[in-house]
């Protein structure tokens, strides 16, 4: 594939459905009517509308140009009912979706549009990156066997998911290129709860044949990257 035709909306959505259809389904085959890699991209398709959230999206779909835009567009002919699609998609293996992020940054270095991202420090040129800590659900009634656990001082107990997302940034500029997430996630047999450190820790891991050189100058080193404003960051030399 040419590099440019590579950065195209077709190509991206090329590579998620290849990378859905990688996703293995625990369902009894003989009770399946919808399959996984569908109702995977039917779930992106509703982010990429821009929905507020899954009930929405069902009733604006039910609409002939909806579901126009959603056949053309991925492809998909029908939805799972949003009961349906919960179900399906709550404990789906994400492992197979982790490599997405540094496929299409890749792409885009190999054509030359990640040299906007590039931050200059005495004289060497690194990628600097951010990771960050967002909590994307929490609730004090519905919980599962992955949640974060924290009592408030009046005893009621709070459940929650957080993902530590890592992010290409550069001084002075509004771009940004997201790279990898990682969840924190409580896990069977895990004695202490999981926690964004850990989960950075664990990021970090995957995204150093990336970003291998920690900058320093005024910034205090971690043991597994730079911390500064809340936030840790390293870098890679380009070399």
């Amino acid at each position: 594939m040419r590099p440019l035709k590579s950065l195209t909306f077709e190509a991206y959505r090329d590579l998620l459905a290849s990378v859905f259809r990688q996703i293995p389904d625990r369902r009894d085959p003989r009770r399946i009517t919808w399959e996984m890699s569908a109702v995977m991209m039917s779930a992106f398709a509703m982010f990429f509308f821009q929905h507020p959230n899954l009930l929405e999206y069902q009733r604006r779909m039910k609409k002939k140009s909806g579901r126009s835009n959603l056949e053309r567009v991925f492809g998909i002919e029908d939805l799972p009912s949003d009961t349906q699609m919960r179900e399906i998609l709550d404990g789906a293996p994400i492992g197979p979706l982790l490599g997405v992020l540094s496929e299409v940054f890749e792409r885009m270095r190999r054509v030359g549009w990640t040299v906007n991202l590039v931050t200059e420090v005495e004289g060497q040129k690194y990628y600097t990156v951010a990771l960050d800590g967002s909590q994307y659900f929490s609730s004090t009634k519905i919980e599962c066997p992955g949640c974060l656990r924290r009592a408030d001082k009046n005893g009621e107990v709070h459940y929650s998911h957080v993902v530590v997302g890592a992010t290409l940034v550069r001084a002075g500029s509004h771009a940004i290129l997201p790279l990898d997430a990682e969840q924190v996630c409580n896990e069977d047999g895990q004695e202490k709860q999981d926690c964004e450190i850990n989960a950075g820790k664990r990021l970090v891991q995957r995204l150093r044949p990336v970003c291998a050189r920690a900058v320093g100058g005024g910034l205090a080193r971690t043991a597994n990257g730079v911390r500064a404003g809340g936030q840790t960051r390293f870098a890679r030399r380009i070399v």
